[in-house]
């Protein structure tokens, strides 16, 4: 996936379809960046986005470290979600970017993939 970012905090992109928040209870995450911008300009990571209803979006919540050089972030053991998606009817998996800068409107890109497992306890 290409993320391009404008904005210094984070902009959601979606990476899954919606589904039960309750399926959502531990994840554990890699993400790989590639083609970040130099200056360690911009941050990327893989999320999580939960609502009640598809029109009323809550935040997103980081899953894992962000990156901002290009690299691989490996995962670590199952953590427990249920803290966000745990009241939630529905969840979906988000890339998470922004500029690092305060106010900075230049737009960038970078190469972004991950993988999220998610398990039941």
């Amino acid at each position: 996936m290409v993320i391009f970012c404008n904005a210094d905090s984070y902009i959601a992109f979606p990476a899954s379809p919606w589904m039960d928040a309750s399926e959502v209870e531990m994840t554990r995450q890699t993400l790989e960046a590639r083609n970040m911008p130099a200056s360690n300009a911009m941050t990327v990571t893989i999320g999580v986005q939960t609502c009640e209803v598809p029109s009323a979006v809550d935040g997103a919540v980081p899953l894992t470290a962000s990156r901002t050089t290009d690299g691989l972030t490996f995962p670590v053991a199952f953590a427990d979600r249920t803290a966000t998606t745990g009241a939630k009817q529905l969840a979906r998996l988000v890339y998470l970017a922004k500029n690092t800068t305060a106010s900075d409107t230049t737009v960038r890109f970078a190469w972004v993939s991950g993988v999220v497992q998610i398990q039941k306890k």
